[in-house]
């Protein structure tokens, strides 16, 4: 069994595109995953780093809408 962890980091900046004022930034906003390469459990990198992308997608909601 062969574990690997695919970490993806972005730098955001949300604007309010009527004034242009800035809503929020985030330095580095992590989307991370393990995957197995090896084995019954076996997933490739590309299905790995989908995961990867929906994960920093779902913290970009998350960040988004949590002072709401």
């Amino acid at each position: 069994v062969e574990e690997w962890r695919i970490s993806l980091a972005v730098n955001l900046r949300f604007f309010d595109r009527t004034s242009e004022a800035a809503l929020w930034e985030e330095s580095r906003l992590t989307g991370d995953v393990t995957y197995f390469a090896l084995g019954s459990s076996a997933e490739s990198e590309a299905s790995a780093l989908e995961r990867a992308v929906t994960d920093v997608a779902r913290r970009v909601v998350e960040r988004t809408v949590e002072s709401w």
